[in-house]
């Protein structure tokens, strides 16, 4: 957290991502004397897991874009869709899928939370990894420092790490998630961040509550009822 709070103040980036690939796998290692598997990194039945990954990406996160993008052409006539960037989608899928994709879902799920598992109840060692994961987001708010904006960031990655550590708990596999988070990452990457927010901005204070709150609240279910119903251990 040190490095990753000195980095954002000097080049307003999080620079530790890669490294921190390599300090989970040898933490796990060379000081646990584990196998990798016991953590999630796991290489069986690869195929059933990336689709797993694929279909909770598409009911947690493709869900709620799709829903926000229609809710906005609704009320404002404006196509969110038709100004993404899929090239910035594609240049951004391999980082945010092999770097940060497995950086933190190594950490955090697979690392974290097994470990919190065998001092706590499932359901604790969920909590407990959600708000490391959530906090570990504070620093993009830092420089230059917006405090509502960190919170509401802190906030909403917690609900992520949530969501994502209540499938770990299922699948026992971070190849899924690692995809997830990939595809998370990559696809908000060609959203059109400054239109959409001044599109979003010109609506009603009511709309923008509707517009980015409730699709995620409908994925959510769609998404719970997925890994309650659906997920196996992989």
């Amino acid at each position: 957290m040190l490095i990753r709070v000195i980095s954002v103040m000097s080049f307003s980036q999080p620079y530790e991502k890669t490294p921190l690939i390599y300090l989970t796998l040898l933490t796990i290692l060379f000081v646990d004397r584990t196998d990798v598997s016991a953590f999630g990194f796991k290489a069986q039945k690869i195929w059933k897991a990336l689709l797993y990954g694929v279909v909770f990406y598409v009911l947690f996160g493709g869900l709620a874009l799709l829903l926000m993008g229609s809710f906005v052409y609704y009320s404002t006539g404006q196509n969110l869709i038709a100004m993404y960037d899929f090239t910035l989608f594609l240049l951004a899928m391999p980082f945010m899928t092999l770097c940060v994709g497995i950086s933190e879902e190594g950490l955090f799920r697979g690392y974290m939370q097994t470990h919190f598992q065998k001092l706590y109840t499932p359901a604790k060692a969920i909590l407990i990894q959600a708000v490391f994961f959530g906090v570990w987001h504070f620093v993009w708010n830092l420089n230059p420092f917006d405090p509502f904006g960190m919170a509401m960031y802190i906030a909403s990655t917690f609900f992520i790490g949530l969501i994502f550590g209540y499938f770990y708990s299922k699948s026992r596999n971070l190849v899924p998630l690692i995809l997830t988070h990939g595809l998370w990452n990559s696809v908000l990457a060609g959203v059109p961040n400054v239109a959409g927010a001044e599109i979003i901005g010109g609506m009603s204070l009511m709309n923008q509550v509707v517009a980015s709150f409730l699709p995620y609240m409908i994925s959510t279910v769609f998404a719970t009822f997925f890994i309650k119903y659906v997920v196996k251990e992989i």
